[in-house]
């Protein structure tokens, strides 16, 4: 192992497993938010240009603040609050998104003593803030996490893939939508990054990382379904939520599908010619209900393809679906990609193979692979009676052997019981 995996190993080692009985129990995704928000703090702490402040006053009270945290050993509020509201007045940030809860609550009077076991003070001066938080990030919860306390972000297989498809460039603007902000982040080079985060914690964490990474970014912490901006981004990735909205009515035309409406957003915030990434499960792709006009407008003006990949979520059997939007592209045909019977590299990570997530990229790119993939008309697809967006319905995946068919069984015991039979007649 690294330098870098050392630290974190250590770190995460000594947060979950430190306390006695009667001391604050910590989970692991409890030590990750809490190693990313220390690392935020001590790292601005010991290098002070990663909080790139253009205010002199502002960076010299931010200095005598964190002395006075890392030189106690324990958190006053006020003095918490106000690094916050130095942070969120330098990046633009939303008022109080940077309260460090997880800080907060598992550091308030440990803080020395973590020093002193991890041997923090000696914390090389080069250390890889990105390499760190790639590797916690990408670590997979735990039994013992709840819902409370669950550090959502988007699969990371499907963060390779979506960054491959992609193809962020150093002069673009980069949208996450829902993802974990602070994990696309870390796969997409971009010029500038535009979060929106549905939760509080999730929406700091990602301001954290992104000030450490020193990226230039906007954050919003709101419902994506809310979101109005236009033409604002060049890629983005959503990981949309499902789930039930409003009903139908004049203003809301899709019902209760909240998908449609997010997927409707997204190419709304894309600037002409930009490319989106979308995953989502299946009742978008072929639902019979007002969501098929959607289908229809973006089959016509912006779809480019569809994948079917296994299930890539925990809690859920349903497979995960990625659908590629170029705003305005106008294609003549559709790519539907049959990725369903790929096998789970990692249980726990839910991870695919790095050899399939190439060959689905290659296969978009036109390139020949191993893919089970069909290039269909627009107008076929329009013409269908629900306007399918369901790979499975124009390439058949491959069949995994289940062991002997009936048939085959049945056959096998008619000869078994023909040789008995014989046996005894002779």
């Amino acid at each position: 192992m690294n330098k870098n995996e050392i630290f974190l190993d250590d770190f995460i080692n000594y947060a979950t497993y430190a306390y006695g009985d009667d001391e604050p129990y910590i989970t692991y995704a409890g030590a990750k938010k809490t190693l990313i928000g220390f690392l935020f703090l001590y790292i601005i702490n010991e290098q002070l240009e990663f909080a790139n402040f253009k205010n002199t006053d502002d960076y010299l009270k931010l200095h005598s603040y964190l002395s006075k945290i890392f030189s106690s050993g324990n958190f006053n509020d006020d003095v918490l609050k106000e690094i916050s509201n130095l942070f969120e007045k330098n990046f633009e940030l939303p008022s109080g998104i940077l309260e460090i809860e997880s800080l907060k609550n598992y550091l308030h009077h440990g803080l020395m003593i973590f020093k002193e076991n991890l041997n923090l003070g000696n914390l090389p001066p080069d250390i890889d803030c990105s390499s760190v938080l790639k590797d916690l990030i990408s670590r997979p919860q735990t039994s013992r996490d709840s819902a409370n306390t669950y550090l959502y972000y988007t699969n990371e297989s499907l963060q390779q893939l979506a960054a491959g498809i992609l193809k962020v460039k150093n002069n673009e603007t980069f949208m996450d939508c829902c993802c974990g902000m602070f994990s696309s982040a870390l796969y997409n080079d971009a010029a500038n990054y535009i979060g929106v985060e549905l939760d509080k914690e999730i929406a700091g964490i990602a301001a954290m990382i992104l000030i450490m990474a020193k990226k230039k970014f906007n954050i919003k912490h709101e419902n994506f379904l809310d979101y109005k901006d236009e033409n604002v981004a060049d890629k983005i990735l959503a990981d949309i939520p499902c789930g039930t909205g409003t009903p139908q009515t004049e203003n809301r035309p899709y019902g209760k599908n909240t998908e449609a409406y997010c997927i409707e957003n997204v190419v709304n915030a894309l600037k002409d010619g930009g490319k989106a990434v979308v995953v989502c499960f299946g009742s978008i792709l072929s639902k019979q209900d007002s969501s098929k006009k959607l289908r229809e407008a973006l089959t016509k003006d912006h779809l480019q393809a569809v994948v079917a990949l296994p299930p890539m979520s925990n809690g859920t059997k349903s497979n995960t679906n990625l659908i590629v939007l170029q705003k305005n592209c106008h294609a003549k045909e559709i790519k539907f990609i049959n990725a369903s019977n790929l096998d789970i590299k990692n249980k726990n990570r839910l991870t695919l193979d790095e050899s399939d997530i190439s060959d689905i990229i290659a296969c978009l790119n036109g390139e020949n692979t191993k893919c089970l993939f069909k290039d269909i008309p627009v107008e076929d697809i329009l013409n269908s009676d629900s306007i399918s967006w369901t790979p499975n319905n124009y390439v058949k995946g491959e069949e995994k052997s289940k062991g002997r068919s009936i048939e085959e069984i049945d056959n096998d015991l008619n000869e078994s019981y023909k040789e008995l039979k014989d046996l005894f007649l002779d």
